[in-house]
């Protein structure tokens, strides 16, 4: 199942303690996917719960939730989303966006983003929101290149690294390094090296996006790139933080706050 699957089962089928806050991803879930879902909300929840993923998800959204907030309470003037999937952030704060003057940027494939475009026209207002077509691993940055300039923004990647290739992703990085404007902040996760890797990953891409879970690597990592570390915390402590009273927790990601470094003149 896809992660928007997932998170539409805890936000209908869990109790409170449990729900995903993510109330809207039905939207982006087909009927026929939606039926399917009803019945493993219903009848095989167990199952899903067996699974540390399950958990994670629900503490992963809550901290994007926290993540996205605080930027449009801390001052940036747009959110760039990349690889937004089917995230309903730009839609459950419109609200939020609107009071704040916050516009939002979704990124993503070109045929995954002109259908997400599509099915959020049919919903919402959409007025604080752009859709452009990005992809990280073709290196196929330039539409960013003017909302990155100026102003400070909020850049997501939520579940994104582990599906792009080291050499990509750590351009990615330098990209953004050289543009973010001050006050900025880059928010990302990464799948942890030596963790078991899901088939046909390692396949289909011989290098993927992996980084240690020490802090002091993690931190001289991204100065080499032009980033100063803010947060760090790894997966099976947000679990524990954000999902709490589960046994299970993932213990095979990792998530950072960035900002960017002082350049020199």
């Amino acid at each position: 199942m896809n992660v928007g699957e997932l998170r539409y089962i805890q936000a209908l089928y869990e109790p409170a303690a449990g729900r995903n806050p993510d109330a809207l991803v039905g939207a982006f879930v087909p009927m026929r996917r939606r039926l399917a879902c009803a019945v493993r909300g219903m009848l095989l929840r167990s199952r899903l719960r067996a699974k540390p993923f399950y958990r994670y998800l629900l503490a992963r959204t809550r901290y994007y939730d926290a993540v996205f907030l605080d930027a449009v309470h801390g001052g940036v003037r747009r959110i760039i989303n990349i690889g937004c999937g089917s995230d309903t952030r730009a839609y459950r704060f419109a609200h939020l966006l609107r009071r704040a003057g916050v516009a939002v940027l979704e990124c993503d494939q070109p045929q995954a983003i002109r259908a997400k475009q599509e099915i959020a026209e049919r919903h919402w207002a959409v007025d604080h929101v752009s859709y452009v077509t990005l992809d990280l691993q073709a290196r196929a940055w330039s539409a960013l290149e003017r909302p990155l300039n100026g102003e400070p923004v909020l850049v997501m990647l939520e579940g994104v690294s582990p599906y792009i290739s080291t050499d990509s992703f750590e351009a990615f990085l330098r990209f953004l390094a050289g543009r973010l404007a001050p006050r900025s902040v880059l928010a990302y996760d990464f799948k942890i090296a030596g963790t078991p890797e899901a088939p046909g990953v390692v396949q289909s891409m011989p290098r993927p996006f992996r980084l240690p879970a020490a802090r002091k690597q993690v931190a001289g990592y991204h100065a080499a790139l032009g980033f100063e570390l803010e947060h760090m915390e790894l997966s099976r402590d947000l679990c524990r933080r954000l999902a709490a009273g589960e046994a299970m927790t993932f213990d095979h990601d990792c998530l950072l706050r960035l900002r960017p470094g002082e350049r020199s003149s």
